[in-house]
């Protein structure tokens, strides 16, 4: 009944996120589609959407998105301090206030140094962020090794629950007592607000969040003394190398990564390298099957 009740709370705030005239239409839909939704899709010229599973439904509305209503999403979404958050819109995302992400689709400003921001905002998509305290459901012993976690890979492609799984292994084997270190990168995994997170992490857990999940993780690694960290989304080689350095020390690891499966992290350099390592001790993939969540785990 209370992951009932979170699942409403988590679409109200992502509806917040709607501008005005389009959220009393949100807040009509089924209970059955606000348990189940995964985002918002607001394109320009185009009626809102609401996604479940792999479809889009437009909400029955009697206006197309504006531009005014893209600019609306993202005031709301940073405050209407749209310059403070230049270091995350840059990466194409805002993360607000209940760990949910505001993706952006525009026109690229460049700079010398790269992404500098976006004008003429085309589109965003407005993901809601769960708490699902029964995602990692017997999870936990199969990755065990010897009777503690071993450094475990959860692979999936996007929309497949790989963070919301990654948050309820972390809570279920800090409430067994390990210590946990988070590096967040992203706001989305303990989606803090005023140093407290908003979803529950576990008792023995630590989070940072504001900077690359790579330098959290070895700040949390040389100052917290953790048994495990985990991190979502593995992208880059500092992240690689961070994994190597923290597994070399005794820490174990818990990470997520994009993909089918395991077989196609193999045909990607950054992967392959991983691979070469022979790090993981587990791996956890999720998948749909006729619109089912599914996972399975296998010893690597």
């Amino acid at each position: 009944m209370k992951d009932t009740k979170d699942l409403y709370e988590q679409y109200g705030q992502a509806v917040s996120c709607l501008p005005p005239r389009f959220r009393e239409k949100a807040h009509t839909l089924s209970d059955s589609v606000k348990e189940s939704a995964e985002e918002f899709r607001l394109r320009i010229g185009r009626k809102p959407a609401v996604r479940v599973g792999i479809y889009e439904t437009e909400l029955d509305v009697c206006d197309c998105v504006s531009r005014e209503d893209l600019n609306t999403v993202l005031e709301i979404a940073t405050g209407s301090s749209v310059h403070t958050a230049q270091s995350s819109i840059k990466e194409g995302f805002v993360t607000v206030s209940g760990g949910h992400r505001i993706g952006l689709c525009g026109t690229v400003i460049t700079a010398h140094d790269g992404v500098s921001g976006f004008r003429d905002l085309s589109s965003v998509s407005i993901r809601i962020a769960k708490q699902i305290k029964t995602a990692a459901a017997g999870m936990c012993e199969a990755i065990k090794k010897n009777g503690s976690p071993g450094n475990t890979l959860i692979v999936s492609p996007p929309g497949c629950g790989k963070t919301t799984v990654l948050r309820d292994l972390v809570r279920r084997l800090s409430d067994e007592g390990y210590r946990i270190a988070v590096a967040d990168e992203r706001g989305e995994i303990a989606a803090k607000q005023n140093g407290f997170p908003q979803f529950d992490v576990g008792r023995c857990t630590d989070v940072i969040d504001g900077t690359g999940k790579s330098h959290a993780a070895m700040m949390m690694l040389r100052s917290m003394t953790p048994d495990i960290i985990a991190l979502d989304e593995i992208t880059h080689e500092r992240d690689v190398d961070a994994i190597y350095q923290i597994c070399n020390c005794g820490t174990k690891i818990i990470a997520t990564a994009h993909g089918e499966g395991l077989s196609s992290l193999s045909e990607r350099p950054l992967y392959r390298a991983l691979s070469d390592m022979q790090i993981f001790d587990f791996a956890i993939t999720l998948y749909r099957e006729k619109g089912i969540f599914r996972h399975k785990v296998c010893k690597l």
